[in-house]
């Protein structure tokens, strides 16, 4: 009979444990993770991953400063039900000067590198990329780095592109706030709304060097008479400097 209480208890013990190893501690790791992604979330500049096991929180990831990653660690352990934080998050690399450049030529792949602040960033830098690469493929050696001149970064790339994808060629250069536009327009229409979309960016100061494609004339033709006014020309030339 004794024995039998005893094989009693323990299997209810075991029962018990089970339990608390199978639903109840997954349910609670799940409320801490649920808590610390509450606190952190909102101001995480890039993802993190979080897990939890028992009550100790490991956080990986990125963070764009050694002060940013402490502060990450510091709420974490400040959630209630947290008993420990793990640390396994990389701090970017500071990229000075910060840079970006895009290069778009006929019949090629469009060719894009330098530096985007975050995994958003990036997204936001390539999708623009894509939608100018119609019929081309993309290059991209984008990196992730700290460092950028302001929190618009990524849109001023993103405004740069769509005046890029405008021109039938031509190159981004930028470096810091300065950046450079050069290539050639079909029209100065064209060239006249790029110059507008790039004066309202309220980040980077762009200099434009973007001229017009010269129309081909077939056939060529140059035509020259004398009046009693003075002589007329007419017909084509290759350039306005021969104009």
């Amino acid at each position: 009979m004794r024995s039998i209480l005893i094989f009693a208890v323990l299997a209810t013990v075991g029962v018990l444990a089970w339990h608390a190893s199978m639903v109840v501690a997954p349910r609670i790791e799940r409320g801490i993770d649920g808590r610390v992604e509450a606190a952190l979330g909102r101001d995480a500049v890039h993802p993190l991953g979080i897990t939890t096991h028992g009550r100790v929180v490991r956080l990986s990831g990125l963070a764009d400063s050694e002060a940013a990653r402490a502060g990450l660690v510091r709420r974490a352990a400040a959630v209630p039900g947290v008993g420990g934080v793990v640390d396994a998050l990389s701090v970017l690399p500071v990229q000075v000067p910060y840079r970006f450049a895009a290069h778009r030529e006929a019949g090629q792949p469009l060719r894009i590198d330098g530096t985007a602040p975050s995994a958003a960033a990036e997204t936001l830098i390539l999708d623009r990329a894509r939608a100018i690469a119609t019929g081309h493929t993309l290059q991209s050696a984008l990196v992730l780095a700290a460092g950028a001149p302001g929190e618009g970064w990524a849109d001023s790339v993103g405004r740069g592109l769509g005046a890029l994808g405008a021109l039938a060629e031509g190159a981004i250069e930028i470096t810091g706030r300065q950046a450079h536009l050069g290539g050639r327009a079909a029209s100065e229409e064209v060239r006249a709304a790029i110059v507008a979309q790039l004066a309202a960016d309220p980040l980077l100061d762009w200099q434009i060097a973007v001229t017009l494609i010269t129309p081909r004339a077939e056939p060529y033709r140059f035509r020259a008479e004398t009046a009693p006014d003075g002589a007329r020309f007419g017909g084509h030339a290759p350039d306005e400097v021969v104009r």
